[in-house]
């Protein structure tokens, strides 16, 4: 999309040059002349706001947004710069005062340089260790509350005795995590189908079901082992592949065969979230790893 912007920008560009060059009129003084120049300079301009127009598109179609990992670094590493300059200054204004009286000066500021940087460099992994905890207390608080929120649901998991309690509770702790609208647990039968196991605050309609059955791309995507965003739906806009492992002996005629090594049993579909964000790169590799844990829950319940 960025590079069609900008192309069609350039094309744009590159007619309005060529326009008085095909009819000279356009370039003789008068009202064709005045006609023109407005024309060239309105268009020029206006064709200017397809390249944010592209950008904005792609950030927002393709979820561009989701750099938190970017940030994080960055504001850490910015800071523990910061920091530890300081400190080495300090370190050597304090070593060179206290060695100034005992020693030669030129031997107190050598000294007093390598004292420095000895103590700035023991104090890189604490200083860092630190603003890491404080960055990520302060800024991204939310993200920890999840990871905890998910790693609390991994030890409930472990006490449930049945698929219907599995389904509740998994829907229901992720929902309340994710600040999600609603969702729906999706189980695959025999024959191909899916079927709702387990909803909360999604109509009760068959058509979400058939259609997702219907879709091609999006349950290829899912057998992968890739989950699906869907921004534009209302009522599921995330599913996420619950997969079993094929047993040895069938994972490797698979292989050969080049076939996916996973038999796809269920989906865990979500809603919009209700503070209008998207679910980011992180919170889809953590449901995927939650999936993971559901499907051998359900192999281990169902044997």
């Amino acid at each position: 999309w960025v590079v069609f912007g900008f192309a069609f920008v350039s094309l744009v560009y590159l007619v309005l040059q060529a326009l008085p060059l095909v009819f000279p009129l356009l370039l003789e003084p008068g009202l064709n002349r005045l006609l023109f120049d407005i024309f060239d300079q309105s268009v020029f301009f206006i064709t200017q706001s397809i390249v944010p127009l592209c950008i904005a598109f792609s950030i927002l179609h393709y979820r561009l947004w989701d750099i938190d990992l970017i940030i994080n670094r960055t504001l850490v590493y910015i800071m523990v710069s910061g920091l530890l300059i300081i400190l080495l200054g300090l370190g050597d204004k304090m070593l060179e005062f206290l060695l100034a009286s005992v020693t030669d000066p030129y031997l107190s500021q050598f000294a007093s340089g390598v004292g420095s940087f000895l103590i700035t460099g023991f104090a890189f992994i604490p200083v860092k260790r630190r603003t890491e905890e404080f960055v990520n207390r302060r800024f991204f608080g939310d993200r920890l509350e999840i990871h905890r929120a998910f790693a609390d649901l991994t030890i409930e998991l472990t006490r449930i005795v049945n698929l219907p309690q599995l389904f509740h509770t998994v829907l229901e702790r992720v929902c309340a995590a994710l600040n999600s609208e609603g969702g729906a647990v999706l189980l695959m039968g025999s024959t191909g189908e899916f079927k709702v196991a387990e909803s909360r605050n999604i109509p009760a309609n068959e058509k979400i079901v058939e259609e997702l059955g219907r879709d091609i791309h999006t349950l290829q995507l899912l057998e992968k082992g890739d989950s699906v965003v869907r921004s534009n739906e209302k009522a599921l806009s995330l599913f996420v592949p619950i997969s079993l492992p094929l047993s040895a002996k069938k994972k490797g005629e698979l292989k050969s065969s080049g076939d996916h090594v996973s038999r796809l049993v269920g989906v865990l579909a979500l809603g919009p979230r209700l503070n209008g964000l998207g679910y980011c790169s992180e919170e889809r590799v953590l449901l995927l790893g939650l999936a993971d844990q559901v499907a051998a829950i359900i192999h281990f319940l169902e044997d």
